[in-house]
């Protein structure tokens, strides 16, 4: 899975409220889940 430590380093760094924090790391859970299974590689978030 994508590591998204630095996704929400980011996040917090513009002041977004928790709920919205879980929320948008959830989906990007829930994207790299379904990349990973659609395309049979890792969702590495480098291109």
């Amino acid at each position: 899975m994508a590591d998204l430590a630095g996704f929400r380093e980011y996040l917090e760094s513009l002041g977004r409220a928790e709920l919205t924090l879980q929320g948008y790391l959830q989906d990007m859970r829930d994207f790299a889940r379904w990349f990973e299974g659609t395309n049979g590689v890792r969702a590495s978030g480098r291109s």
